[in-house]
């Protein structure tokens, strides 16, 4: 006969295999609290251990009538062999390649026949490459010459980025200096204001391993104006760039002599190299198509043994902004679009584009998207900001002095 069920006794049956339950899942939240506790303990243990480490150069690009500006640099957050900060650079006019930038002899003249040549040589279509873009916005604003705004010695410094660049990378290799390359290297205008104490809170410490190739722009900006499945992402100069110490040894490689190439057109009508040869690492193949590409026509500058620091250096060097009547390939690039054309077809960053510094989007719209850290202009410069641009000796101290002050009032 069918015994009836005993209720009480099911119950204090379900009972203990939902207490058992219960206390297995407890366990496993305790386990997972444990683990996840023992994971952000390990992290900020790592991460305080790089910031104890850290080495930060800077490199400062301005002009020698405005050392008061490089002097508050160096007396606020810039302060060599200071806190994270190992060496500080400037580099002025006295660098410059052209002898009419380092004289001041440039003259309008000059300056109106580069834009010429760089407007006529390189007018915009839908089927024109990134590239095209890029040089010909060295002097064009809504179709028109901004000859009016752009003085002589703003065409000068346009080079000036890039041989500063050179000049202080380059030296690292030097064996007679014995100078060892930093963990990072920021570049910046000499009217440029950092907070390096949450760079490197925010940002640098986090990266973990300087070894790997970064390039972090203050403010990231991305074009999409130049036709389908085409796009531009250039950095904002002066919201400064960051090179990481194995970007820095990308920039110092000797390169390997040029390969054969397998050539074919890609969707927008101009020419790719597929470079298929086992003995270049994968790097080395990217150098080698970006240099059979030549979009910036830089490859008849290059020879063996040369590292991309050379050929950007060489590229600046090559054509002098006041003999317009013998150039051949110009040099139609603002110092931004220059390096990072370099940036992104030589791979100097780890992977295609540059990132920002701060991955946040602040701004865009269907033709520009704005990535990075607000750059504010130094009398609007808020309590918190991280970066502040055209900023005055005066403002760079009171910053520095009081990074927690209310908002710095106007400075006429």
């Amino acid at each position: 006969m069918t015994q009836p069920l005993d209720s009480n006794k099911h119950k204090h049956w379900g009972g203990r295999v939902f207490g058992l339950l219960l206390g297995s899942l407890m366990l496993s939240l305790q386990q997972g609290k444990l683990a996840w506790s023992i994971e952000a303990e390990s992290e900020r243990a790592l991460a305080a251990t790089n910031k104890q480490t850290i080495q930060l150069d800077i490199l400062s690009v301005g002009s020698s009538d405005r050392r008061d500006l490089f002097d508050a640099q160096t007396q606020t957050f810039a302060q060599p062999n200071t806190g994270y900060v190992r060496n500080v650079y400037w580099i002025t006019e006295d660098d410059d390649s052209d002898q009419a930038c380092r004289d001041g002899t440039l003259t309008s003249e000059h300056r109106n026949k580069a834009f010429k040549f760089c407007k006529e040589q390189y007018l915009w279509n839908k089927t024109a490459t990134t590239t095209d873009f890029m040089r010909r916005n060295v002097g064009v604003k809504n179709g028109r010459l901004f000859q009016g705004k752009a003085s002589p010695q703003w065409l000068c410094a346009q080079k000036r980025f890039p041989l500063g660049l050179a000049k202080v990378v380059k030296g690292y290799k030097n064996d007679n200096d014995n100078i060892s390359l930093p963990d990072y290297l920021l570049m910046v205008d000499d009217d440029t204001w950092f907070d390096i104490d949450k760079l490197v809170s925010h940002v640098l410490v986090w990266r973990q391993n300087p070894n790997k190739p970064y390039v972090g722009a203050g403010c990231k900006v991305t074009k999409k104006t130049f036709g389908p499945g085409i796009e531009v992402v250039v950095f904002y100069g002066g919201a400064g760039l960051l090179l990481s110490k194995g970007s820095l040894e990308r920039l110092l490689r000797p390169l390997e002599p040029l390969h054969s190439d397998n050539t074919q057109s890609n969707e927008n009508n101009w020419t790719e190299h597929a470079i298929d040869q086992p003995d270049l690492d994968d790097w080395e193949t990217q150098v080698q198509s970006a240099l059979h590409n030549n979009l910036a026509f830089e490859k008849d500058l290059f020879h063996p043994g040369m590292s991309v620091m050379d050929l950007i250096e060489s590229y600046s060097k090559a054509e002098a902004f006041d003999n317009v009547e013998q150039w051949t390939r110009g040099f139609c690039f603002h110092s931004d679009n220059f390096l990072s054309y370099f940036i992104e077809n030589y791979r100097i960053h780890e992977t295609q584009y540059l990132e920002a510094l701060i991955p946040q989007v602040w701004s865009h719209d269907e033709w520009f998207t704005f990535e990075g850290v607000w750059m504010h202009r130094g009398d609007r410069c808020p309590k918190d900001s991280m970066i502040c641009h055209y900023v005055l000796p005066q403002e760079m101290h009171a910053l520095q002095h009081n990074k927690t002050s209310p908002v710095l009032g106007s400075v006429s």
